[in-house]
């Protein structure tokens, strides 16, 4: 299992306006379960977040399912 959080942010510079995300930040979650010695199953979940500084967000919810191979 892990765990991961990160983020970002941005400040406004002046009078800069072209510049107006404020923040980013995301969450991982990943599992992973080896079925035997040459495959591994990995599922991940990740919850990410956009933040301008008008006040509006943009949030995702993001799954995906996987496997390694390994030979």
């Amino acid at each position: 299992m892990g765990v991961n959080y990160g983020q970002s942010r941005a400040e406004l510079a002046g009078n800069d306006t072209t510049l107006n995300l404020q923040k980013q930040q995301a969450a991982v979650v990943a599992l992973t379960c080896s079925v035997n010695k040459f495959v591994q199953v990995i599922g991940e979940y990740t919850w990410a977040q956009d933040k301008w500084y008008n006040g509006a967000t943009q949030d995702a919810n993001i799954g995906v399912l996987g496997t390694f191979i390994y030979w």
